[in-house]
């Protein structure tokens, strides 16, 4: 380079000389202003590229001073980072400076878009420079990037049970927003439930899972924001089947405590009744507060001796005053115990009130009305179930004597009750609470002959008693999506028994004592009964049954007990009644019973 610029200079000196003397001054001259003193310099430039079209990036190229001659310069463009043709417009042009300009200028298009990517580069070259140094021969162009970065959205998990909803946050952890839209853009398999966005502008997607699904769903989705529209990012759901209630030993524990409840609200209002309706069989006065007991013995002769304790015959003579009526209550505390395989057991408690008016319309029939009260408290399993329920009734009953010693005894009875029950969840640990409500239909007819044996009554009998209750439909609260609804629960319960009763009069100070003895095998020939059961947040979802279990079939009944009729005519009575299912069960009562006629 040095050779060429001395070169051109002794060229230039050459020309302007012919004479020796010229030549010299020549010389002088061009050594005091040589054109290649003067130097070209680019510079830089940086540009906002825009969203369209085209804008300049306009580079200076200056000279470090002017110049008597013209100054000529190749300008070219290069890449850098950024590409021409998309990014910029290439440029390969001369430039030339006049005698006495020192500045020009070169525009190079850049191409806008809204793609957001890094700044870029390109450079502006120098070369072949003519009468002119190249100082700076490179300029280079900056590119700046006007576009917003595109969003991210990010990869997400849930878990949500089988047809429940879950929501799932999206734009938490995601960048580039404010986000415009967010938008789904699979969801696989589509059996396993339905994908839908929700909550603008923080989206979120709501999940709500098919209840007979169970497995993984996959949702694809994007975000939109100002930098556009971000790759698709997943969320995977895991879809957990919800356990079958029906295998739960609490819930048919439950079902369970309750039907029996609700059985034993009825047979021990029958129980009462027919208590009652036995002690009429050796009624033979009535009036206020005179009780009347017939004594019954063998006599100096080998027949049967009958006295009425107090001696009350003269007092009844009149037929009417054998007539009347008679108001009698009678009480009862069970314990029970019912203990079976896939069930939780039942240990309860329940306690029997009935109190009753009854008129002798003839020495053979005798004809009434009572009404009831029951309460159970049960306990089932071992984690905290209970079921609290209590019961009233209204009956009619009747007793007909159709020889001295067969009678005939019937009632019919009807009853409202309601249960409150508290159920542990084994998959939640939580309690689920309920209220249902019901009602009942009962009805016993006994058939029996009395005949003496010595000091003793001995009473063969054979019963059919039966109920009809229906426990309506409720729905727990308290377990969360663990909660259930059970559907209409109808428990029929019919049985048939055969037993005798045994019983003898002794004669006291205040009165006369009758102990007595009772024992009955009974069948149940239907008792079980079914019911529906399904989540509670599922309308739709799928119904579960379980079949509960009535008292054992066969059972065997041991009474012993006593009455005290007292002088004044009142009546106390006491029982212990024993009963022992084959199949696991048992039941123990204590039953009080006071009466009195006016």
């Amino acid at each position: 380079m040095q050779f060429y610029l001395i070169y051109s200079w002794l060229l230039r000196a050459s020309r302007s000389c012919f004479t020796v003397p010229l030549c010299v001054l020549a010389f002088a001259a061009a050594a005091a202003n040589p054109a290649f003193a003067q130097t070209i310099s680019v510079g830089d430039v940086a540009i906002v590229e825009g969203d369209a079209g085209t804008t300049s990036a306009q580079f200076a190229v200056t000279l470090s001073s002017a110049s008597a001659n013209s100054i000529s310069v190749q300008v070219g463009t290069a890449d850098g980072t950024a590409t021409a043709g998309s990014d910029y417009v290439a440029q390969s042009v001369g430039l030339t400076f006049l005698p006495g300009a020192t500045t020009a200028t070169i525009n190079v298009p850049v191409n806008g878009d809204t793609i957001s990517e890094p700044d870029e580069t390109f450079t502006l070259n120098l070369s072949n420079p003519v009468n002119v140094t190249i100082a700076d021969g490179q300029g280079v162009g900056t590119i700046l990037n006007d576009d917003a970065a595109p969003p991210t959205a990010p990869n997400l998990t849930a878990t949500v049970l089988a047809g429940a909803t879950v929501t799932v946050p999206l734009t938490p952890g995601a960048t580039g927003g404010p986000f415009s839209a967010a938008t789904i853009v699979s969801s696989l398999p589509v059996e396993g439930g339905v994908s839908t966005i929700v909550g603008a502008p923080n989206y979120a997607l709501q999940f709500d899972a098919t209840p007979v699904f169970e497995g993984v769903v996959v949702v694809n989705y994007t975000l939109t924001g100002p930098g556009g529209v971000s790759d698709p990012a997943t969320v995977t759901v895991t879809v957990q089947a919800r356990p079958d209630p029906s295998t739960d030993p609490d819930v048919r524990g439950l079902l369970t405590a309750q039907a029996q409840a609700a059985q034993q609200f009825a047979q021990s209002q029958m129980d009462n009744i027919n208590r009652r309706m036995a002690a009429l069989h050796d009624e033979s006065c009535r009036q206020f507060l005179a009780n009347t007991v017939q004594l019954s013995g063998p006599d100096a002769d080998g027949g049967t001796e009958r006295l009425s304790t107090p001696q009350l015959n003269e007092l009844c003579d009149d037929g009417a005053q054998k007539l009347g009526l008679s108001m009698w209550t009678s009480g009862s505390v069970d314990v029970g115990s019912t203990h079976r395989a896939g069930e939780a057991g039942r240990d309860s408690i329940a306690y029997n009130l009935t109190a009753g008016v009854d008129y002798r319309f003839s020495q053979r029939f005798v004809g009434g009305i009572s009404l009831g009260y029951s309460t159970d408290s049960s306990d089932i399993g071992t984690n905290g179930t209970t079921s609290d329920g209590e019961a009233i009734s209204a009956a009619i009953y009747g007793s007909f004597m159709a020889t001295p010693s067969f009678f005939v005894d019937a009632l019919i009875g009807y009853g409202s009750f309601d249960f409150n029950s508290r159920r542990f969840d084994t998959s939640s640990g939580a309690f689920g609470s309920g209220d249902r409500d019901g009602d009942q239909f009962y009805a016993s007819l006994t058939a029996g002959y009395d005949t003496q044996l010595r000091a003793w009554k001995l009473t063969p009998f054979a019963r059919l008693s039966g109920s009809s209750s229906i426990l309506n439909g409720f729905s727990e609260t308290g377990a969360g999506e663990y909660s259930l609804a059970y559907g209409r629960q109808q428990v029929d319960s019919f049985g048939g028994s055969l037993g005798f009763a045994a019983s003898t009069d002794l004669a006291l100070e205040v009165g006369t004592l009758t102990p007595r003895l009772r024992l009955e095998y009974m069948h149940e020939f239907e008792g079980d009964s079914s019911v529906d059961i399904r989540y509670a947040d599922l309308p739709e979802g799928l119904i579960y049954n379980v079949q509960t279990q009535a008292f054992a079939q066969n059972q065997v009944t041991l009474g012993l007990g006593a009455d005290l009729h007292l002088n004044n005519g009142m009546r106390l009575g006491l029982d212990y009644t024993g009963n022992f299912g084959f199949e696991d069960s048992r039941r123990h009562g204590v039953r009080a019973s006071v009466g009195g006629q006016f």
